[in-house]
């Protein structure tokens, strides 16, 4: 069995041969009964003919380049499949033209046993209202659990096959199978991660991302896969689904549960039901101050918090992610009134320590203001913030920090960022940061806010975005875009393109496409037109 790197590697060198022309190279990678199948032209090459139709391709497409745009691997199948975006300058109008495939391969002792094409000449944005409805509709009907709807999609004998397990469902098999994947999982989302594209006359290329619970263990999945859906008459004759499993987590649906019923606790005011939830020897900390507390005062602090804010409204706004075997933490945004008209919004990061079925720690990070703007001293775990740019840049204009010290505090912050990149630790909290450039957590806060104009949070996911944005861009870089997450600091593929969008306005995928395009832009793109009639890929 073949290591996904081997995979890689073996399919990465043979699209570099196409784009070196060395079409003797291209088909000695394949076995020597090997198969390339153009999907297009409905035809199968093998062996010594292989050869020929590289070279006929390369001879009529002399500027002919491939790039990969995204790619799963199965090693223990030893397959993989991979979105291709061809491109050529057209010799008659001098136009770029441009063309987005499937390629699934097969590799057999370190040899490409089948190679098979799916392509199309139209735009890929050829699709008709009614192939949308249909995919939204699917992709709704699951996230509705409702199998039956899910087969309806499909025709009567309607086919759904797993390309890595290699079994094949229809018929009445059919909606057994789907109400058995649902059943396997808990809180199961299936979302689009890109715009649907035709690769054919009747196959569309959908890239999705399933996330949930698996039921046997309770661990936490994110699962990125490519469906072929070959569509007629707005229904499914088949789809084949390729796909690869990364646990990135290893928490549970009820320490999700119990993390969540804390949150509700503060906004509901519900003291009692709050201590119920932590152990009789448990510890809450404000990380920001210092100030910890045991179980006896923590309701005392609690009616405090309640009397200062009596509109408080606790939101969870980020994935829930592992630090470690027993503690999780996430991101919440405090809202409410604390003394002025003007409400108030910070963001807090809530590291939970579990044991058993409870809490045993209670750890608080969170975005410390200049509080004289409120008029009063809060509750350490409430702090006044603002929404607003500019209004953060004058409030904290007026900060403890000189301006020698903001430069000071600059540049060290652009050295720990810029050149040693610590943005890509996923565990990056505000008083981590803090401790590498020697200031406090306050005023690194106070810092980000009047010379950036953001919060910590998205300062960071700022600096990560902009780093995954160099990778996507670089054409040697091969990684899934699930690799390139976790390399710049995200924990999961769905905060990344959550972050990704709200700063680009897009998603990686077609961020990457776009670059991948070049700007190539300078020219019109046209899809429309094949170079020959035949052979082409």
């Amino acid at each position: 069995m073949a290591t996904e790197n081997e995979l890689r590697s073996i399919v990465h060198r043979y699209f570099d041969c196409w784009n070196r022309h060395a079409a003797t190279d291209a088909a000695e990678f394949f076995c020597e009964d090997g198969i390339l199948y153009d999907g297009y032209l409905k035809e199968s090459f093998r062996g010594a003919v292989i050869k020929e139709y590289i070279e006929s391709t390369l001879d009529e497409v002399p500027n002919l380049k491939f790039e990969i745009v995204d790619e799963l691997y199965s090693p223990a199948e030893n397959r993989c499949v991979l979105q291709v975006l061809s491109t050529w300058i057209n010799a008659g109008d001098s136009a770029t033209c441009a063309v987005e495939s499937a390629e699934f391969f097969e590799i057999e002792n370190g040899r490409i046993k089948s190679e098979k094409s799916f392509y199309q000449w139209r735009s890929a944005d050829s699709l008709t209202d009614q192939d949308r409805a249909l995919i939204t509709r699917y992709i709704q009907s699951w996230n509705d659990y409702d199998a039956a709807e899910v087969s309806d999609c499909f025709t009567e004998n309607g086919i759904y096959e797993d390309a890595v397990t290699k079994q094949r469902y229809f018929g009445k098999e059919l909606p057994v199978y789907i109400q058995s994947c649902l059943r396997e999982g808990t809180d199961l989302r299936y979302e689009l991660l890109d715009d649907a594209s035709r690769i054919s006359d009747r196959r569309v290329l959908i890239q999705t991302l399933t996330s949930g619970f698996d039921k046997p263990d309770g661990r936490y999945f994110e699962q990125e896969s490519i469906e072929i859906l070959d569509i007629e008459d707005g229904r499914i004759l088949s789809t084949k689904v390729f796909y690869e499993d990364i646990v990135l987590d290893a928490y549970t649906a009820d320490q999700v549960d119990l993390a969540a019923s804390y949150i509700q606790c503060w906004s509901q005011r519900d003291t009692s039901a709050l201590l119920a939830k932590l152990t009789d020897n448990a510890v809450f900390e404000d990380a920001v101050s210092g100030e910890k507390m045991g179980f006896d005062a923590l309701a005392g602090y609690c009616d405090k918090v309640y009397a200062r804010v009596p509109d408080l409204v606790v939101e969870h706004v980020s994935d829930i992610s592992l630090t470690a075997a027993d503690s999780i933490v996430f991101r919440v945004v405090s809202r409410g009134h604390c003394g002025i008209e003007r409400p108030f919004s910070v963001d807090c990061m809530i590291v939970l320590k579990i044991t058993g079925e409870k809490i045993n720690a209670v750890q608080v990070f969170y975005e410390n203001v200049d509080e004289q703007e409120v008029r009063e001293k809060q509750a350490p775990a409430v702090r006044v913030g603002v929404d607003v740019s500019s209004a953060m840049r004058r409030k904290y204009q007026r900060s403890g920090l000189s301006d020698a010290d903001k430069n000071l505090y600059k540049v060290r912050l652009s050295s720990v960022m810029h050149d040693q990149k610590i943005f890509k630790d996923n565990d990056l909290s505000l008083p981590k940061l803090a401790s590498f450039i020697g200031i406090s957590s306050n005023h690194l806060s106070q810092l980000i806010n009047s010379e950036f104009g953001v919060n910590f949070f998205d300062f960071v996911n700022r600096m990560r975005i902009e780093e995954s944005k160099v990778l996507l861009r670089d054409e040697q870089c091969k990684d899934t875009i699930l690799k390139i997450a976790i390399e710049v600091g995200f924990n999961s593929t769905s905060t990344f393109y959550s972050a990704f969008k709200k700063f680009t306005g897009e998603s990686p995928i077609k961020y990457r496409k776009h670059a991948s395009q070049g700007l190539k832009a300078v020219l019109p793109i046209d899809r429309q037109k094949p170079i020959r009639e035949s052979g082409t890929r």
